[in-house]
């Protein structure tokens, strides 16, 4: 103790986040892979694709599946099969450093070394990390930690105010890298959108309130004049460093495309956002329904039927829909929402893949170019019968949403809800148990499981719960190897901190909303705003609009209540909760200490800049 007490304050808290970074890389290390290797359009498509990569050849060979989705996650996976690190590692160690550097650029706000690291720990440590969903070869599995990184980018932005332009603009250039990473990852990336413009905003409103005391320091003509001249110079520096932001993200996804149009053909990021395929897709749900309307279904077979009699290009989707070749998305849809018997009906959520494998038999996907051709000629089919009344239509459509039906506010208001309850409880989060490792089971059975497990650097891994492995185990019950044993007791230790957080962020999240609502009352009253205010601020709208976005694609498309979908939000619940609940104590100990007067512009704008 002695010995330790001698350890400077600064040394000390530098060796417990490198413990703690280290402790979490540990454990990312020793929890097991949820392997699908047969998951043709998401798990094995990202390996097949950063295979690609690897042999130099871009994305591979082109076909209906090359384009589908966004390109940085399999070149995350052949980096990390480069480093020669699990996978699991490489984003627990991106997660990680997300973690330390957002908690970091909160601390002014924070004011304390203690709650730093109880927010880094806190983070650190979420639940939604290392559930089933989490550990699959998913995308989710990097898109959080950009999440993390682009808030952390931002909560340094408003610290760094007060810093050289150079430092400035170093932070918006690698704020621009990762939201090019971020955008070319997923396809929603949009609903990031107003969490960046409130924090431009707020930018906004600081340079204001700045000029505002400026103009009033050094006695310039007021109001008007005399702030506006106070402002532009602040209000200029803003603007530029936004700039450098989105010309990097611009430029970062600019090459994307570039790569895309030099190997394929086509300058789009990923195929379901390009115009021509929208174009079709709309085309087809444009054509209104006869009779009742199969719930989740966009375009129902009766649909397909009358467009197969007024486009030649949807009678080439004929033999593939009359076939038994779309079965398999059919039956899938009917399980997942309980249609017994089963209509035939191919839901939303598995249409556009249905929709490209048919295009694919008709064999418009031998370029991209072709397909592309292709979509625009069934649009433009379509849109002529529409126009000429041969179909009975909606307006175009250029979309993969379903036309809209009043219904669908209230059945989201409730799905809404049932996301955030989801959320705060925790549900679905299962830390995975019973690893098969390669080194007791002989893996080499199946060809592709090799591959699979190569190229994610791993031998230890679980099938999901109702799947069996495709092969004879070796490693049972009756016999626990050494690689079991540690796995079982990181699962417990894991499995125990989920229980934890399971029983704490119900209440505190409760307690969290009232202190919030507590902070904006004496916001709006004595016009004065708690820092950590703000920061709940930012963090609830990223909690609020992703939620909203998955109701309404659980109401309208496809299943969304699932940890999963959801874990790009868990952060900044947590963050949401820690700053609520913080502010609100702070807050109310200054009311009651007779220090809650409003303060001066300058010093409003001075608390949200750190040093």
């Amino acid at each position: 103790m002695e010995r330790l007490s001698r350890i400077p304050v600064g040394t000390f808290w530098v060796l417990s986040y490198a413990l703690g970074i280290v402790a979490y890389l540990w454990i990312m290390a020793n929890v097991p892979l949820v392997a699908i290797p047969a998951a043709g359009h998401d798990d094995a498509l990202f390996v097949h694709l950063a295979t690609n990569v690897l042999k130099g050849g871009w994305l591979g060979p082109y076909n209906n599946l090359t384009l589908a989705k966004g390109a940085f996650y399999p070149l995350w996976i052949a980096g990390t099969w480069i480093v020669g690190l699990p996978l699991l590692v490489t984003q627990g160690f991106a997660y990680a450093l997300g973690c330390l550097l957002l908690a970091r650029g909160l601390h002014p706000w924070l004011r304390s070394e203690a709650m730093t690291f109880l927010v880094f720990l806190v983070l650190l440590l979420n639940p939604a990390m290392y559930g089933y969903g989490q550990l699959r070869v998913m995308r989710e599995g990097i898109y959080v930690p950009e999440i993390l990184l682009i808030a952390a980018g931002v909560a340094w932005w408003f610290r760094w105010r007060d810093q050289g332009l150079l430092r400035r603009g170093a932070l918006a250039a690698a704020v621009g890298v990762l939201l090019a990473a971020f955008w070319t990852t997923r396809e929603e990336g949009v609903w990031i959108l107003p969490f960046l413009v409130a924090s431009v905003v707020l930018a906004a409103v600081l340079d204001w309130i700045r000029g505002w005391s400026d103009a009033a320091t050094f006695r310039l003509e007021m109001p008007w004049p005399g702030v506006l001249r106070a402002c532009a110079p602040h209000f200029a520096r803003t603007v530029m460093l936004v700039g450098v932001t989105a010309g990097v993200a611009a430029l970062g996804v600019g090459l994307v495309t570039w790569k895309n149009q030099q190997h394929y053909g086509v300058s789009d990021t990923v195929e379901f956002k390009q115009h021509a395929f929208l174009s079709g897709y709309g085309a087809l749900s444009r054509i209104r329904h006869q009779g009742e309307h199969p719930p989740y279904v966009v375009i129902p077979r009766e649909v397909l039927q009358r467009a197969y009699e007024v486009s030649p290009a949807a009678a080439e989707l004929r033999p593939y829909f009359d076939s038994l070749a779309p079965d398999g998305f059919t039956q899938v849809g009917c399980a997942t929402y309980g249609v017994i018997p089963c209509d035939g009906e191919v839901r939303a959520g598995w249409f556009m893949w249905a929709l490209r494998d048919a295009v694919a038999q008709a064999g418009h996907y031998r370029s991209a170019s072709e397909a592309q051709a292709f979509y625009t000629r069934l649009a433009e089919e379509i849109g002529a019968a529409c126009d000429g009344a041969r179909l009975d239509c909606l307006p175009p459509r250029v979309t993969m949403a379903p036309p809209f039906r009043l219904s669908f506010v209230g059945d989201t208001v409730r799905t809404f809800g049932r996301m955030l309850v989801f959320m705060a409880t925790l549900d679905g989060v299962t830390v995975p148990r019973n690893p098969i490792s390669c080194v007791a089971d002989d893996c080499g059975q199946l060809p592709y499981y090799v591959s699979f497990l190569d190229m994610v650097h791993t031998t230890l891994f679980v099938v999901p719960p109702g799947m069996a492995a495709d092969f004879q185990r070796r490693s049972g019950e009756a016999i626990q190897w050494p690689f079991q044993a540690r796995s079982a007791w990181v699962a417990g230790k894991l499995e125990a901190v989920t229980a934890g957080y399971r029983a704490v962020l119900p209440w505190l999240l409760t307690v969290a909303v009232l202190a919030y609502a507590g902070m904006g009352v004496t916001a709006i009253l004595r016009r004065r705003v708690e820092p950590l205010f703000l920061v709940a601020s930012l963090a609830a709208l990223v909690v609020l609009v992703r939620a909203a976005l998955l109701a309404y694609l659980d109401v309208v498309a496809i299943p969304s209540l699932n940890s999963l979908y959801l874990s790009p939000a868990y952060p900044a619940l947590l963050v949401f909760t820690m700053a609520a609940v913080l502010g609100g104590i702070r807050q109310a100990w200054a009311t009651r200490s007779g220090r809650a007067d409003a303060a001066s512009p300058r010093a409003a704008a001075e608390s949200l800049v750190g040093d």
